[in-house]
């Protein structure tokens, strides 16, 4: 589009220049001038267009003079269209830059002056050796003027356009923060410059250049339209080299002067005169008479330099991108393609927008959208709907710091900060007095500081403006800019002094006094993949740009294996390793994402409440959706009480709304269009049987396009059963519901969902708009009284006789006597029932709940459920009696100490007790046979000990015992063999010294070094009080020591013992083992 009217307003240009006639020139120089202003109208670098038209002017003037051919339509013609375009987008400019002076209105200012004197060196017949040098000299200051501004901070309306010129002219053609984020203002690079032609075309346009535009016509004849063509193409190269979207524009270019070269090709072979040779000689003697070498060659040369390449380039380029693989094949690397995908999921959510306000007729009136700059035409034009950020790239600033918000109340503050900027751009520059008094309401003495934030950015006591951006990170180069330091200082201050409702309030009385409003919120999934856009232009984040982390982003390595590396561990390995170790680890960098980046509005509002380890781990598997689905957590904005997703795109099969443009969701819904609302109150009590009860409350509503149930609003209700909500407009609903876990994993309970679609109780009616939005003199409180009935419990336990699973009556034994244990997990009440004969049990009056259920036989538990949600109204829950399981093995004594049994190791008349472990009962005993046997029938599945002793025949104590835990399913045989160890014997007795107790004493008893010794080292410490020591040692030969130092009047005195004790295999305890301790002298 830009591209038509660009070479239309030159067609016009030349038309002008070649027609001899006054009129009729001007008049197709003011055509031409309706295309510049179209262009002013559509494209945010319209400069363009006013900086080629005002160099060719100077260039044919500086031509002119030389010759000595001054020529009154050399000024005219270039000044006319530049007038006219300028006349045409005045209205814009104006609304943009209010009447200060913009860079198009200098281009022809300069013109216009460097015009008054071409022309006056014309009338007063000065020679060029005068002018020239004069004229040099003006230039030259000139240009030292606007290299001496380049470089100075100024808002000043008459310098910064002036400023912007300098800048581009010794900076280049993109020079901003915002050009390095746009692919297109990138330099493509010769090579690529070249191919995007094809080398034919593009060295046929440069050999056509200087052969017939040079050397032909220019040099000998200095054509005005010669002179324009020369400047158009030398300009568009040199722009073409300084930013690949350029490369349009030399279109027109390649394409004229190669067209040249291909009618010189064909007019030189004269293919005329062989077609008239080869119909005159006929057949194939005409043939091989008329057709040359020469003729061979110019076909070959079309057909295969020319024509073949560029239809295939022609073909490449319009087939979708998504269609190439199947066109050319799955190994096949594109350079071009046509997408108009994002186009038509843009244009969907666009359409669903302009209903949404078509209730107000003045499209200025509508609620503002905001999304990145890139989606503002869209909306404009689709939607009918004012945005904020648009393809001018104005609206950078608020978006960027929106998409980059932390939280709602950082969100709304950009709303507010955008919406008194609006304000006093419509006040001068100044913050008006109906804004400054809603300011003075919330914020009282500490007004002056806030608006001294809005209108000095740069100057207020604690501007951020000029901090270096990412400086923990090693960023040196780019710093916090004016407009960024407004949000960046205005969000801190309204996020400090006020609450979520205040500022709530605040922006509602803001968008009553200026009649503005920003309501509507887009994302799409691209904005995932370009975050680091959005920090880096809001002044937040310099990764990718300058730094290698920032707060949102770290680069990192992972190798083949999965395993993760640093930038400086990566450093390190390249000193340590070989180059092809290196290789071997297959290293890839990836950008590891930070949770500034989860918490962000952006990730909140088009992702929704999803972990950092799901997104980073499924993110980019191109099924991230699906399972996001097919575990029922896919729900944008979830969890945000304002911005509420009311629109995301449909993904049928009619509607394939898919996002499809870069790795990170891959496939999920393009957009998420989410609608801020100040929201109504809900204020309610629920109860259950009179008393309050506690349970989940969350506001609800589901989404358009793709239909999702989402969760808001969300609290607990206080002991007193009271909750507190906001709402949005519309049908929503009010889900009370329970959150139990299994395992780590939440799983929700809903208790009853109630729908605000009533048209006779005003209390659960639909939020209206006016409700939602908190209009003056609307109500937008509501108070909600909910009663929910109880829930009962009713069930049989029954011992599943045919092994199905449910119960039978008639076949399946009901079980009496079996205790059943109720839980409230919520609430903590606790109930007890007993089955009756029929196996039936039942509990009534019940809050609805989740709860632990335990049935208990003669003290065993026969089975349970620790999260049993228990519904409103009656539930049925039978209990079938598992099957019970045998454990068997052997008690053996592990005489070669390998761990394991071996024949010949069993212990007979061991005493074996299964023991229930949750309450110590004994359930079985028995003695082991001849060969160490033991064998348990019809346990019960659960957790058991087994304990097995083996006496000692003369003492009759415990000279053997084990104690082993084990886990008993269902339906099992359990092979479980039990190695038997030493039994510890009991020592006690007391330290004493001359007969008199000698406290705290340490006393150490070590296993004597001889052969088959089974004791094992253990110490103790005697009572500070008495004394007295206890232990329990393992049978076997022991050396003890025993040592005492007391510190008393800066002298230590030292006692010791040292003696040998040897304990038996189920020997009775040693008691009065008393331990004479002597002092050192």
């Amino acid at each position: 589009f830009v591209l038509l009217i660009t070479v239309t307003s030159f067609m016009f240009l030349i038309m002008s220049f070649k027609e001899e006639n006054a009129k009729k020139s001007t008049l197709l120089a003011m055509m031409a001038g309706i295309f510049v202003g179209a262009m002013s109208l559509t494209w945010v670098a319209a400069r363009y267009i006013y900086s080629l038209i005002a160099l060719y002017a100077v260039v044919q003037m500086l031509i002119d003079i030389f010759r000595s051919k001054i020529n009154s339509k050399s000024i005219r013609v270039p000044l006319t269209a530049l007038v006219t375009g300028y006349i045409i987008a005045f209205p814009l400019y104006f609304i943009k830059y209010g009447l200060k002076p913009d860079l198009p209105l200098y281009l022809i200012l300069i013109v216009a002056g460097f015009g008054a004197i071409y022309l006056l060196i014309g009338r007063k017949n000065i020679p060029w050796v005068i002018s020239i040098p004069g004229i040099t000299g003006i230039g030259i200051i000139s240009l030292v003027f606007l290299y001496m501004i380049r470089d100075i901070n100024t808002t000043n309306p008459i310098i910064s356009p002036l400023r912007s010129l300098a800048i581009t002219i010794f900076g280049g053609v993109y020079h901003s923060k915002v050009s390095r984020t746009i692919a297109e203002a990138m330099s493509f690079g010769i090579s690529k410059t070249i191919l995007s032609f094809g080398p034919a075309l593009y060295l046929m346009a440069w050999v056509a250049f200087v052969y017939f535009i040079l050397w032909k016509r220019l040099i000998k004849k200095w054509e005005t339209v010669v002179v324009f063509f020369t400047v158009w193409f030398l300009t568009d190269m040199y722009l073409s080299a300084s930013a690949g979207r350029f490369l349009n524009d030399l279109v027109p270019l390649v394409a004229i002067l190669s067209g040249a070269i291909v009618d010189l090709i064909i007019t030189k072979t004269n293919y005329k005169q062989m077609l008239k040779g080869i119909k005159s000689t006929g057949g194939f003697r005409g043939i091989k008479k008329s057709v040359k070498l020469l003729h061979v060659f110019g076909i070959l040369f079309i057909a295969l330099l020319v024509v073949l390449p560029n239809v295939f380039l022609s073909l490449d380029a319009a087939v979708p991108g998504i269609e190439k693989r199947e066109m050319f094949g799955n190994n096949y690397s594109a350079g071009f393609g046509l997408g108009v995908h994002t186009e038509q999921y843009w244009a969907d959510a666009f359409s669903w927008l302009r209903k949404q306000n078509e209730n107000i007729s003045n499209e200025a009136d509508r609620p503002a959208f905001i999304s990145w700059w890139d989606y503002g035409f869209y909306c404009v034009a689709v939607a009918k709907n004012p945005t904020v950020a648009d393809n001018f790239q104005e609206g950078i600033p608020p978006a960027a710091n929106l998409h980059t918000a932390q939280s709602e109340d950082e969100a709304i503050a950009v709303f507010i900060a955008r919406l008194v900027q609006g304000d006093m751009k419509n006040n001068d520059g100044e913050v008006s007095e109906g804004v400054r008094q809603i300011f003075e309401k919330y914020f009282g003495n500490n007004t002056s500081d806030l608006i001294d934030i809005f209108e000095n950015p740069k100057g207020h006591k604690n501007s951020s403006y000029g901090e270096i951006v990412g400086k923990k990170y090693g960023g040196k180069k780019y710093t916090v800019r004016e407009e960024n330091a407004l949000y960046h200082d205005a969000t801190k201050f309204l996020t400090d002094h006020l609450n979520d409702n205040q500022i709530n309030l605040l922006y509602r009385d803001l968008q009553i006094e200026t009649g503005k409003s920003i309501r509507y919120y887009g994302v799409e999934g691209y904005d995932m993949n370009i975050f680091n856009v959005f920090t880096f232009l809001a002044d937040k984040g310099t990764f990718s740009y300058e730094t290698r982390e920032d707060d949102y982003y770290k680069l990192m390595y992972m190798d083949a294996n999965g395993r993760t590396y640093t930038v400086e561990q990566v450093e390190n390995l390249t000193k340590m390793l070989t180059k092809q170790q290196i290789w071997n680890l297959h290293l890839r960098n990836y950008a590891k994402k930070k949770m500034p980046f989860f918490n962000s509005m952006a990730y909140k509002v088009y992702v929704g409440p999803i972990d950092n380890r799901t997104y980073d781990r499924y993110a980019s598997t191109g099924y991230f959706y699906q399972l996001l689905q097919l575990n029922h957590i896919y729900a944008p904005t979830e969890g945000l009480k304002h911005f509420i997703a009311e629109y995301i795109s449909p993904v049928t099969k009619e509607k394939p709304m898919y996002f499809d443009r870069a790795r990170e969701c891959l496939g999920m819904p393009a957009v998420v269009i989410a609608k801020y609302y100040e929201g109504a109150v809900l204020n309610g009590t629920i109860t259950c049987m009179n008393r309050p009860m506690r349970v989940a409350v969350a506001v609800v509503k589901t989404t358009v396009g793709t239909s999702v149930k989402i969760k808001h609003d969300m609290m607990y209700t206080d002991n007193d059963g009271k909750f507190k909500l906001i709402a949005p407009a519309g049908n929503i609903s009010l889900v009370l519901y329970y959150i139990a876990y299994s395992g780590n994993r939440p799983v929700e309970y809903d208790v009853k969902e109630i729908t605000f679609n009533s048209t006779t109780d005003s209390q659960f009616s639909p939020i209206s708009e006016d409700e939602a939005t908190r209009r003056p003199g609307i109500n937008y409180n509501r108070t909600l009284n909910i009663t929910i009935d109880p829930a009962n419990l009713e069930g049989i336990v029954f011992d599943d006789v045919n092994g199905n699973g449910s119960y039978d009556a008639g076949i399946d034994i009901p079980l009496k006597d079996i205790q059943i244990v109720l839980k409230d997990n919520i609430h903590y009440n606790s109930y007890l029932a007993i089955t009756n004969e029929s196996g039936y049990y039942n509990f009534t009056n019940l809050f609805p709940s989740v709860y632990s259920l335990t049935a208990t036989e003669n003290g065993i538990d026969l089975h349970k459920n620790e999260s049993l949600f228990l519904g409103i109204g009656n539930n049925t829950y039978n209990i079938a009696k598992p099957k019970t399981s045998i454990v068997e093995g052997k008690v053996y004594l592990d005489s070669n100490k390998d761990g394991t049994y071996d024949t010949g190791e069993e212990i007979r008349d061991a005493e074996v007790k299964l023991i229930y472990s949750k309450t110590g009962k004994e359930v079985a005993n028995l003695t082991t046979s001849q060969d160490g046997e033991f064998r348990f029938t019809d346990v019960i599945p659960g957790s058991y000990t087994i304990n097995a002793t083996l006496l000692n025949n003369t003492t009759n104590a415990i000279a053997y015992l084990a104690s082993e835990s084990i886990d008993v399913g269902e339906n099992q045989t359990i092979q479980h063999n039990v190695s038997l160890e030493l039994a510890k014997i009991g020592v006690s007795g007391y330290t004493t010294y001359n007969s008199n107790p000698l406290t705290g004493v340490k006393i150490k008893f070590n296993a004597a070094p001889v052969e088959n010794n089974t004791a094992e080292s253990a110490s103790v410490t005697s009572n500070s009080t008495t004394g007295f020591y206890s232990i329990k040692l393992k049978p076997g030969i022991y050396n003890i020591s025993a040592s005492l130092e007391v510190s008393q009047n800066n002298a230590t005195t030292r006692y010791f013992y040292s003696g040998t004790l040897s304990i038996s295999v189920g020997q009775t305890p040693i008691t009065n083992f008393n331990i004479a301790l002597i002092r050192e002298d």
